[in-house]
């Protein structure tokens, strides 16, 4: 089973201060198609990260986005569609899954963006 991770709001008023948490292998959130995920790699060696694609039966796609997060670089992801991330059954339906490759000094969050 998938870590949860939080959905916290960001607006214009919050100063721009963002909160990430510990990563762990295997994460998920539910996505409603405007939410931002935040990685921030603390560490020395790059990381990966692969956002599960959904499974479209009608047109056969399967499409995982995978991004590399340079040492002591933060990646910005999304916000993430659900016809395309979102899973469409079982217990991580309406999720997005996303999977890391190391998790020691990796911290992620997902904000909403109000204006």
């Amino acid at each position: 089973m998938a870590t949860p991770i939080t959905i916290r709001d960001i607006g214009a008023s919050s100063g721009g201060q963002i909160t990430l948490d510990a990563a762990a292998a295997n994460m998920e959130y539910v996505n409603t198609g405007n939410l931002i995920l935040i990685v921030r790699n603390a560490s020395a060696s790059p990381v990966t990260v692969t956002i599960q694609g959904a499974p479209e039966p009608l047109f056969g796609r399967d499409v995982d986005k995978v991004a590399v997060i340079a040492a002591a670089a933060t990646g910005v992801f999304g916000p993430m569609k659900p016809a395309g991330f979102n899973q469409q059954s079982g217990v991580n339906k309406g999720k997005v899954l996303v999977d890391f490759s190391a998790t020691a000094t990796i911290t992620v969050g997902v904000y909403r963006i109000h204006p």
